[in-house]
């Protein structure tokens, strides 16, 4: 029996194996080290992703930037305003493109609180100069924010209170605060140091061109005529500041400027009729001239421009006109052109046409625009005893339909209409809902609440009015005038138009009958017949500017005194239809006697 053969191993074996553990290694460090750069690559894409993205949409904010600014030079800030919003999606920490868009909305009506929240914004991102700061300064003061002006003012460093920018944002803080003359004052002598700016010219002669002075106004008028030619950027200011001035009357000056209009790139469709209305205002020949450039500019245009070219042409008193170039077929693809056509068939009373438009089937109008039509075809055609209530039922109609998501405009227009059809209390009511939303409007609604309850004898309510437009506006000193004498009259408020009255100052020169009648008044309260005795007699001088309410007050006031003759003169010349309940009763005294 042979023995087991011993396993023996060659001398290769050993490096066979070594050599394959060694490649095995070699992998599992392949393996590591193309993990680790992978990991790596991951790490830095996770890194330069983002940042590429943010290079991507910075260059896609420059590039909406630089459209807006074209926008915006040629005078369409609207649609700029588009291409700076997108920008600022894209970039919303970019001080430069925040800065853009608020000077943007600068220069849009009605955006001013949209303004001011963008200035604010910017401030936000702490990247404000001190010229954003006045710039968002003047945002508060165009939006009727006087408190936030004051803060802003209150908040500048006094180092730059020489600056010319700073100088004009502290004195319309001091104009918007009621200080109007002085303000005026101020800002003359603020542009007249810096008269060699073009700026400070063109506003020297915006002030100028009302000046009682001759060659003042002539030298203004030339200022102006001179901007209005030229293409720059005070152009548009210079033509609407001329439109407004009496010393543009001739039909060959009126012209001119018309002709301007229609070629400015600058003004707004609104701006441009505006020019034109005044134009054939003071030369009603020029209309068809007129009517020809509107229908130029209608031509280039962008969309919405033919509606409203036949609005204005409608507002001019020109039915045939609409009615042979808007056929109803077409007004009924069109609110704008079915509003004008539908205008000038209520002008030529073609009752019978209107209504088969507004039963035509899907007429493009709201439901306001159908009531206000109705209530007009009422108080035409429906039984005299029965008008004046169904013209009531479609303008309350209106209101109610009037109360949606954009209903400001809506309301404006019913109230219009409430006055047209002979109801101004349903006027008030729409101005009074129109009142409670922050609109640009709201001040002119204000006014018109306040003339309305002048015209129906409401003296609270031209009381609360003019409360309410002064907080807006302290700077309305037509209303600050009689604001105390209101208080005095109605017994609202007596305590506070006792205690201002009697310690006022003479405001204006023009205001000085208001501003003695009333502490004439206050004096006859308080039993101070000294005080009354000496604003008695400056009032009485002055008496040739009071309307017919404060006349008969201040007759009441003088027979009181013992004066009399003055007292009957005066009562004589009031008539006792056109006052205020409150006022007639300061004459009953004169009557009786």
């Amino acid at each position: 029996m042979s023995a087991p053969e011993a396993t023996t191993s060659t001398p290769q074996e050993p490096q066979q194996q070594k050599l394959h553990v060694s490649r095995s290694n070699r992998k599992v460090w392949w393996i590591v080290i193309g993990l680790a750069g992978v990991l790596a690559m991951s790490a830095a894409a996770w890194k330069l992703i983002p940042k590429a993205k943010e290079a991507w949409r910075a260059r896609e904010a420059k590039e909406l930037t630089a459209k807006a600014e074209a926008l915006v030079k040629s005078g369409q800030p609207e649609e700029a305003f588009r291409y700076y919003a997108e920008a600022i999606r894209k970039t919303p920490r970019d001080a430069s493109v925040m800065r853009a868009m608020a000077r943007c909305l600068d220069e849009i009506p009605g955006a001013e609180v949209s303004a001011l929240r963008c200035w604010n914004e910017l401030h936000h991102l702490g990247e404000a100069a001190w010229e954003d700061t006045v710039a968002m300064g003047q945002a508060a003061l165009k939006s009727n924010n006087l408190s936030r002006a004051r803060e802003i003012e209150s908040a500048l460093p006094k180092a730059i209170y020489g600056k010319r920018l700073v100088r004009e944002f502290r004195t319309a803080v001091l104009g918007k605060a009621g200080k109007v003359e002085e303000a005026r004052q101020q800002m003359r002598q603020i542009w007249s140091e810096h008269r060699d700016e073009p700026e400070c010219q063109l506003k020297l002669a915006t002030l100028d061109i009302k000046s009682t002075d001759k060659a003042l106004k002539n030298a203004a008028a030339e200022t102006l005529w001179e901007a209005a030619r030229g293409e720059g950027k005070f152009s548009a200011t210079a033509m609407l500041t001329l439109a407004d001035s009496d010393v543009v009357a001739a039909p060959l000056q009126l012209g001119e400027l018309a002709l301007l209009a229609r070629k400015s790139p600058l003004l707004k469709d609104d701006q441009r009729y505006y020019i034109f209305d005044h134009c054939v205002a003071k030369a009603p020949e020029l209309l068809p001239t007129i009517i020809g450039m509107a229908r130029e500019i209608t031509a280039l245009s962008r969309t919405g421009s033919r509606e409203r070219f036949y609005q204005w042409v409608s507002a001019q008193n020109q039915p045939d006109v609409i009615l042979s170039e808007i056929p109803e077929t077409e007004a009924m693809n069109s609110r704008g052109l079915f509003l004008a056509r539908a205008d000038s068939l209520m002008r030529k009373n073609m009752w019978e046409d209107l209504r088969r438009m507004l039963d035509g089937r899907f007429p493009p109008v709201s439901k306001v625009d159908l009531e206000l039509m109705r209530a007009f075809l009422a108080r035409a055609e429906a039984p005299v005893d029965k008008k004046r209530e169904q013209v009531r039922a479609h303008l309350n109609g209106a209101i109610l339909f009037a109360s949606g998501n954009s209903r400001a405009p809506a309301l404006a227009q019913v109230g219009a209409g409430a006055e047209s059809l002979g109801q101004p209390d349903i006027a008030l009511l729409a101005y009074g809902e129109l009142a409670k939303i922050n609109s640009p409007a709201r001040l002119q609604t204000l006014k018109r609440i306040y003339f309305l309850c002048e015209e129906s004898g409401d003296a609270t309510g031209m009381l609360k009015a003019a409360n309410t437009l002064l907080e807006l506006e302290p700077a309305l000193l037509a209303y600050a005038n009689k604001l105390d004498y209101l208080r005095l009259i109605t017994g609202f408020q007596l305590d506070e138009a006792l205690d201002h009255t009697l310690h006022a100052t003479d405001s204006a020169p023009d205001d000085r009958s208001m501003t003695h009648l009333a502490k004439s008044l206050a004096a006859y309260y308080s039993g101070e017949r000294e005080v009354m005795k000496e604003n008695l007699e400056t009032a009485l001088r002055l008496a040739s500017s009071l309307d017919p309410g404060p006349k008969a007050v201040l007759a009441g006031l003088l027979w009181q005194e013992g004066k009399r003759e003055d007292a009957i003169s005066l009562a004589q010349e009031v008539p006792v239809l056109k006052i205020l309940e409150e006022e007639r009763w300061f004459l009953e005294p004169i009557k009786q006697n």
